[in-house]
């Protein structure tokens, strides 16, 4: 039996860890995990969202959101939309459930009916009973104007741009999502990895209708105060709300010589990535409890044993002086701008044998 009460319409198969029941979590681990920790990155990407949804139904326009994995598109996403269904105008009725905002992801080699299955998936549990004849064209048209429909995100919708997709797959849908733009006036908002911009590129007609903008989310780095200090208000968040749960971090929450040190520890540690970081910290709260206090030590033991975070590095960062961090850090910047090198020479061919394949 389906849960008609389920309170906001989610990729129901992407959002799952709110869904569990955090069994063998301690309460203010889970505390941890549940809070939303904003940067000004963050916050850019809210406000570009709210802007974008507001234009529905005066003018169809778009939203690039893209980054690396794990800088926090779903974590921004997920916020976005929770805020939109915590206005009361947007709660469920005895009438109907209104459905202003649906996110989905974009299925692998993309056709109209593949997308169209996505988006009524993530909606089926919110959507009055439909006849088995009607064709999906017809149940999406249903959706969009009798819940209220005002903006679709598309998730991974680099899928566009698979490299064995032929033009007969994925021009079509591009033009069917152009339609539903121009005939119901929607906003889109489209996310994914840093080559989003590209697939877009290759369908200029969409891209010009819908003016769209783009907020690009990037790992932080200490290279300018700028970027420092984004991430120390970032840490310093996640800080405070430790402290607020009763842990002492008095050891690692303090302004003073040596913060720019465990800025360079953090950042070696997880590449800037604000998912590595809230893992980092949320994980090593497992090792205290309320009344005691996280220090250097927790992160040096949860960084050592964490494979998905240490990415197998044999050096940690948080038993190391600031000497050695430093080197490393000029190691691994070194080692990256010369695979970005490599990897600019392949974008190059690969944008050839696209325009190539498009005829451009």
């Amino acid at each position: 039996m389906k849960n008609y009460k389920t309170s906001t319409p989610f990729d129901l198969a992407g959002d799952v860890v709110p869904r569990l029941a955090n069994i063998g979590q301690t309460s203010h681990v889970t505390a941890f995990f549940d809070a939303t920790f904003s940067h000004k990155q963050f916050k850019a990407g809210l406000n570009a969202l709210e802007e974008t949804r507001q234009m529905s139904g005066i003018d169809s326009t778009g939203l690039i959101i893209k980054g690396i994995p794990g800088v926090g598109k779903s974590t921004l996403l997920n916020t976005f939309t929770k805020r939109i269904y915590q206005q009361a105008c947007y709660q469920p009725t005895d009438i109907m459930t209104p459905l202003p905002v649906l996110k989905t992801r974009v299925p692998g080699r993309p056709t109209i009916p593949r997308l169209i299955e996505k988006i009524l998936q993530g909606a089926s549990a919110f959507m009055p009973p439909m006849k088995r004849t009607d064709s999906l064209e017809r149940r999406l048209h249903q959706l969009i104007i009798h819940q209220g429909v005002e903006m679709i995100i598309l998730d991974e919708f680099q899928h566009f741009l698979h490299k064995n997709s032929p033009r007969s797959v994925s021009n079509p849908t591009i033009n069917f999502i152009k339609t539903l733009a121009d005939d119901y006036q929607l906003s889109f908002c489209f996310t994914g990895l840093p080559d989003l911009a590209d697939v877009l590129d290759n369908f200029e007609e969409i891209k010009d209708r819908m003016g769209i903008n783009e907020v690009v989310l990037a790992p932080f780095s200490i290279e300018n105060n700028v970027n420092r200090d984004d991430m120390n208000t970032f840490l310093n968040s996640m800080f405070n709300k430790v402290e607020s749960l009763g842990i002492d971090c008095t050891s690692l929450n303090k302004e003073n010589r040596d913060r720019d040190f465990l800025l360079k520890q953090f950042v070696f540690a997880t590449r800037g990535k604000s998912r590595h970081i809230s893992r980092l910290i949320g994980k090593s709260l497992f090792k205290v409890q309320p009344g005691q206090a996280l220090t250097l030590n927790h992160l040096k033991e949860t960084y050592s044993k964490s494979t998905a975070i240490n990415c197998g590095s044999v050096f940690n960062p948080f038993s190391a002086k600031e000497l050695q961090v430093e080197k490393e850090l000029e190691k691994r910047y070194l080692a990256e701008q010369l695979l970005e090198k490599e990897k600019a020479a392949e974008a190059q061919q690969a944008a050839k044998n696209v325009r190539g394949r498009y005829g451009k």
